[in-house]
């Protein structure tokens, strides 16, 4: 009974919220602040953290970004998940929220939209997902969003968008996002639909050392059409220009780069890592590495040069491209470190290795209301 009545006037309060503009002052200032020290990172998560970031702030801009929660706040136990959840990010951040707490199971996975603050033509929307037996089979810590997601309206629809992993709670086996979601007209609030069609089920991260003994100091060169990377820095840095004619431009207007001819595409694992070359080329270390086929998973690798005097250092350049085989498309990566004198004795490489793979097809969707008057 006493549950009963906490609900009861716990979802009631949230009927009466104003959103105090001193308070959402401090907010604005907190994130800010919050933004300052993700910079700082360089190492572990930095590609898929910039990434989010970046899609979150364009779609909501500086409001909050939350994403160290990794334990949930002890509380009483009779306290429903999502308030417990809600007040461990932060109690003020809780009152702009809406508890909604309905769910959608596919493929033996439960996606909840635990709560939600729309204004306008803007929306932040937590949601869980978890193992519909409770197992914690698939869904045992952080897992990605993956192909796309999104909230609809009768009036609008997002077009924006930015998602980031807020935290497990190995009490519940529930793993949270936030998503930020921004369209071109309002939002109504009376029938909402927040969808999800796939998710990454599985993140790892493993460092690796690369043996430099094995890096050569010849190595043939191929043109390749990029898809990504820093073309102006890399023609630069490696004196790789590629010449192309005015109707070469205009069939295909990507830009064409210089890269190693390493191991080739049919020698690559589909479904993981494969190193296909190391040189010291032309006073520069050249590391090219297939990343396998990314289309049902995300494969990063960070690398670090250490020399002698313990200095470490990132990459200076790196470009992107496809090559194709078996019909599946695989991601290439070359990275270049600048003046890098051909010694293997004189540096030490590793990489951080990030992945996310376990790929679901849920296509998971809850529709709910704001409503007060609609609220269960």
């Amino acid at each position: 009974m006493k549950r009963m009545m906490f609900q009861e006037n716990y979802k009631k309060a949230y009927e009466a919220i104003v959103p105090d503009s001193a308070l959402v002052e401090k907010m604005l200032l907190l994130a800010e602040g919050q933004e300052e020290q993700k910079e700082k990172a360089v190492k572990s998560g930095l590609v898929r953290v910039v990434r989010r970031m970046l899609m979150v702030a364009a779609a909501i801009g500086a409001f909050v970004i939350i994403m160290s929660l990794t334990v949930m706040p002890a509380l009483a136990a009779n306290v429903p998940a999502v308030y417990r959840f809600l007040q461990g990010i932060s109690p003020a951040l809780a009152d702009f929220f809406v508890p909604i707490e309905k769910s959608c199971t596919k493929k033996g996975i439960t996606m909840q939209v635990e709560s939600v603050y729309v204004e306008g033509n803007r929306a932040e929307v937590y949601i869980s997902f978890q193992d519909a037996d409770g197992a914690g089979n698939v869904i045992d810590g952080e897992i990605d969003l993956w192909t796309g997601y999104g909230l609809q309206s009768r009036t609008g629809c997002s077009v924006i968008g930015g998602h980031n992993f807020a935290g497990y709670d190995a009490e519940t086996g529930k793993s949270y996002w936030k998503v930020s979601l921004q369209g071109w007209d309002d939002f109504e609030t009376d029938k909402l639909t927040f969808y999800v069609y796939s998710i990454l089920s599985r993140i790892s991260e493993e460092k690796r050392e690369l043996d430099l003994r094995e890096a050569l100091t010849e190595a043939e060169l191929k043109n390749v059409t990029l898809s990504g990377g820093s073309w102006t820095g890399w023609t630069e840095t490696t004196n790789c220009s590629v010449q192309r004619t005015d109707a070469e431009r205009r069939e295909d207007p990507r830009p064409v780069v210089s890269v190693m001819k390493g191991k080739p595409v049919g020698e690559c694992l589909v479904d993981g890592f494969t190193v296909t070359g190391i040189a010291f080329l032309d006073g520069n270390l050249r590391v090219q590495i297939c990343m396998g086929d990314q289309s049902r998973a995300v494969r990063h690798v960070s690398l670090f040069l250490t020399d002698k005097e313990g200095n470490e250092r990132i990459c200076d350049n790196s470009v992107v491209w496809k090559e194709s085989w078996g019909g599946v498309d695989y991601t290439f990566y070359e990275y270049v470190f600048a003046d890098a004198a051909a010694d293997t004795d004189a540096y030490a490489l590793y990489g951080l290795f990030f992945e996310e793979s376990g790929y679901v097809e849920g296509d998971w969707s809850v529709t709910f209301t704001l409503k007060p008057d609609e609220r269960e």
